[in-house]
């Protein structure tokens, strides 16, 4: 073989094993601003980071919308969005969709509740039939602060596991897993809707292996695969305990939307009772100086007639029941 030959077939070589000889796996990314990363810099938005961590055989693209809908009926529907077009001419080997937040506006919601069941159902045989045959994957939606489409986002977001499991495809919560983060309420937010930057991080970080696995799991699958748990796959993880069984853990337990404390399941917890509750019992880390509306005491006068219900000591007066049996 001469030189030239030589040299030519390893150029051939370099190119081919380089990355850039070889077909990339298009990751079509669908959404609202969320997912478009409404004020954010390209390299905060899930989806750059997404690529980011997929790497050269990967070719994913933002096919974000802001303010568009699942729900066809919609004033701004993702179906008559030149994004959706845009999606389907990219002709995709994997098609996120991370839709609802919008659906959660009071126009919408409740009233329209199991249309976006419905279409979000029809998107996904949508996609699938699509030349490319791509794999199809339900984003659960990010968490909001409580307030204006809290409520809308909770319910909708509790629909998409089972919408998942009934189109066969693969399901990635993202809420639980913001919250189970180290991250605060104002770190996760940029905003009362929109995810800030370090939780784009999170929800790309979350997405990537599922994208990353070759589709060989879902919901439904028997097998508790990463991105499921209890309360959003039973069918593959087992089905919740019945209530809390920790009131700490950051955790809800039982799948009923309040965590902790904040579940009535620790309503007995000694951690949970708050001081100071103005319910006038004086309860358990309670007393007269830290909560006087609850406990009583007297602190003047005669050393006899002086006490103080809660602070752990048997005083004077105290022994005709006045502090309900928190002395």
């Amino acid at each position: 073989m001469s030189r030239r030959a030589l040299f030519v077939t390893i150029l051939l070589f370099l190119f081919v094993f380089s990355g850039t000889g070889f077909a990339q796996i298009r990751v079509a990314c669908v959404g609202d601003s969320i997912t478009a990363g409404w004020k954010l810099k390209e390299a905060e938005k899930y989806v750059t980071k997404l690529s980011g961590l997929l790497g050269a055989g990967y070719d994913v693209r933002n096919f974000g919308h802001s303010a568009h809908s699942m729900l066809k009926i919609a004033d701004k529907s993702y179906w008559d969005s030149p994004m959706f077009q845009a999606a389907q001419d990219f002709q995709p080997d994997i098609v996120t969709i991370m839709l609802g937040t919008n659906d959660a506006h009071p126009d919408y919601w409740p009233q329209y509740q199991s249309d976006y069941v419905s279409d979000y159902g029809d998107m996904i045989t949508f996609f699938e039939n699509l030349p490319s045959k791509p794999r199809v994957i339900v984003l659960g939606l990010p968490y909001l602060k409580p307030g204006g489409r809290y409520d809308g986002v909770v319910a909708l977001d509790a629909l998409l596991p089972d919408v998942a499991v009934a189109a066969r495809v693969d399901y990635v919560e993202i809420w639980d897993v913001q919250l189970d983060s180290s991250l605060s309420e104002q770190q996760l937010m940029k905003d009362p809707i929109h995810p800030s930057a370090a939780s784009h991080t999170i929800i790309a970080e979350t997405v990537y292996p599922v994208v990353a696995d070759g589709g060989n799991s879902y919901c439904g699958d028997g097998t508790c695969n990463a991105g499921e748990d209890t309360c959003d796959c039973a069918a593959d993880c087992g089905s919740p305990p019945a209530s809390e069984y920790s009131c700490s853990n950051l955790l809800d337990d039982d799948c009923d939307g309040p965590a902790d404390c904040e579940d009535p399941d620790c309503s007995d917890n000694p951690d949970c009772r708050s001081a100071c509750n103005g319910n006038a019992i004086c309860e358990p880390g309670e007393d007269c100086n830290s909560c006087s509306s609850d406990c009583d005491g007297h602190s003047r006068g005669r050393p006899s007639g002086r006490y103080c219900c809660g602070n752990g000591m048997l005083e004077g007066p105290e022994g005709d029941g006045r502090c309900g049996g928190n002395i």
